[in-house]
């Protein structure tokens, strides 16, 4: 044992990450955000926290969203998971997410990039408000490609 390895101890090994999935973005054919997501009146408060509270004049705004296959979903297991800025916002609905997920899947892909449409958070008084609602920009019908 040389005076270097007693003071400093054996020299550590390298560590290993393991190459992350790939992640493509979904190719935009239209300007339009055709595809809505559903269940995102269950995280509104992620959604607040990506667009801030309700004004009086609401949100419109355009993000990133992840869509992440979610294969042991207990509800569907072709779930496609909707997420902002690292946040879950929602799901695809179930006969897109069953498409979508496919051409994920035979695309080798475990997570997609696409444009999204964040719109409402408008409140004109103490009980009158408008919950957040996302759309994609991911074609509703024929293929998905990625890029």
């Amino acid at each position: 044992m040389s005076v270097l390895s007693w003071l400093f101890g054996k020299p550590k090994a390298p560590v290993v990450v393991s190459p992350a999935p790939a992640v493509k973005r979904v190719v935009r054919t239209t300007k339009s955000f055709g595809m809505e997501v559903v269940g995102e009146s269950n995280y509104q408060d992620a959604l607040i926290a990506i667009c801030g509270k309700h004004t009086r004049l609401g949100y419109d705004g355009e993000h990133e969203a992840m869509l992440v296959l979610e294969p042991s979903n207990a509800y569907d297991p072709n779930a496609v998971m909707v997420t902002i800025e690292g946040r879950r916002v929602g799901y695809l609905p179930r006969e897109q997410a069953k498409r979508v997920g496919t051409a994920m899947r035979s695309a080798g892909i475990e997570r997609a990039i696409c444009d999204a449409r964040v719109q409402g958070g408008w409140r004109t008084n103490q009980y009158d408000e408008g919950h957040y609602g996302v759309r994609l920009a991911v074609p509703v019908r024929g293929d998905v490609s990625f890029a």
